[in-house]
């Protein structure tokens, strides 16, 4: 798939998402605001909403029920079986800064047993997880983004998403979370429709060629802030459609020559605050953005960028460069943008 066909893809994701702020996938680290996949606007303030009181489409309790542009949101405080029921009808589901005393259990089958058959975005933040149940999304067929950042999320199953074909956006960033363990064959998480996936500071410390193997679908993909060091080149070979991969922040000191031999839709890279001390030999034959900032690298050669010869936009800002060959940029013949500062 295309970068064309993935904005086109992520457009339409955006006009279903028109309750709610623009995707925005920078990582941020676990001790600022959290970036999330989606954030809804202040519903009280909003001229086109209506609260929903209805004795067949109810608001339970610890929500406040709302509608925008044809969307049905429920932004509660708490989430329990037993005391709340949804109306069906409801569309979109915001729990933010929830009680940490009170830790939310999402059990098996629990959207269901509330009521919530119809549910395409759920979004549990800045709040306390205690566990996730490996059915505890099952059955719910119109989910299409999921966001559990920065919940002190631990564990999950990694048939947890596997029922939910329509799932595009996955956001777990800011949770210490269990990775498969190097030289494990096991996967992360079986999500074949995942196209955006944040992992970002979640203490992944490897990513092996099995760790997104059953995601085969990622175009983006976020790794930023964690404690990654060694790449293996095969890494990432099974990510065929992978448009951006955000590997900054992390300990890396160096990249395989053909890390991304196989990944032939790479158009964004970020690198920036790793200790990588050179690009040479990198094979990307359509990057067109590279951020290489506040990285180690002292001399740019005459052919360090002569596997990324499309490259657009280049940043090397923050870097301690020493010394510059005057042909290291003569072959990329389509380079607007380059920061040196």
């Amino acid at each position: 798939m295309g970068a064309r066909s993935r904005k086109l893809l992520l457009l339409l994701a955006a006009c279903a998402l028109a309750a709610s702020e623009p995707l925005n996938k920078t990582a941020i680290k676990s001790d600022m605001a959290t970036d999330t996949i989606f954030q809804y606007e202040d519903y009280d303030s909003a001229e086109d909403q209506e609260v929903l009181f209805s004795e067949d489409r109810p608001c339970p309790r610890d929500c406040i029920c709302t509608v925008s542009q044809g969307y049905r949101i429920a932004k509660c405080n708490r989430l329990e079986v037993g005391t709340q029921k949804f109306g069906d009808d409801i569309t979109d589901l915001v729990i933010e800064n929830a009680d940490p005393t009170f830790p939310i259990n999402l059990d098996d089958f629990i959207f269901k047993k509330l009521g919530l058959h119809q549910i395409a975005t759920i979004k549990i933040v800045n709040s306390t997880i205690g566990f996730v149940g490996p059915n505890a999304f099952h059955g719910l067929h119109e989910l299409y983004a999921v966001n559990l950042s920065n919940n002190k999320l631990k564990t999950l199953h990694p048939e947890t998403f596997a029922n939910n074909k329509k799932l595009l956006l996955l956001t777990l960033s800011n949770n210490q979370l269990k990775f498969p363990e190097a030289g494990s064959h096991d996967y992360f998480l079986n999500a074949s429709s995942v196209q955006e996936l944040d992992v970002s500071y979640c203490n992944m410390k490897y990513i092996t060629d099995s760790t997104f193997k059953n995601m085969p679908g990622l175009m983006y993909l976020n790794v930023a802030g964690n404690n990654l060091s060694d790449m293996d080149a095969n890494t990432f070979k099974k990510l065929l459609d992978l448009e951006e991969l955000d590997l900054s922040d992390n300990n890396i000191k160096s990249l395989p020559e053909d890390i991304f031999s196989e990944n032939t839709e790479l158009a964004t890279l970020h690198i920036q605050r790793n200790p990588i001390d050179s690009v040479y030999g990198l094979q990307i034959s359509d990057l067109l953005t590279l951020n290489a900032g506040q990285t180690n690298i002292k001399f740019i050669g005459p052919s360090m960028f002569n596997g990324m010869t499309y490259i657009a936009n280049l940043n090397l800002s923050g870097n301690s460069i020493e010394k510059i060959h005057n042909q290291a940029f003569h072959k990329l013949v389509e380079l607007n943008y380059l920061d040196l500062s």
